[in-house]
């Protein structure tokens, strides 16, 4: 499934729209994803395409565990 998030837009409003992104899979019942990438050009104000760096290293690709999952959030109270 390919989701497409539009336009010229900070990261806060990115934030937003893979918010809405997500809420809409949960509508549609998909409650469990695997494997997502998301590819995207980072620009300056201007528009115009900059490269992040950490410790003097140019950063091609940031990678993002799940969540840790503790016992207790396995077990059913109910």
């Amino acid at each position: 499934m390919k989701i497409k998030l539009k336009g010229t837009i900070t990261t806060a409003e990115l934030r937003q729209m893979l918010y809405q992104a997500v809420t809409e899979l949960e509508e549609l019942g998909v409650h469990h994803v695997r494997g997502s990438s998301l590819y995207l050009t980072p620009i300056d104000e201007d528009g115009e395409e900059v490269k992040p760096y950490r410790n003097r290293r140019y950063l091609k690709e940031i990678s993002i565990k799940p969540p840790e999952s503790s016992v207790a959030d396995e077990y059913d109270c109910d």
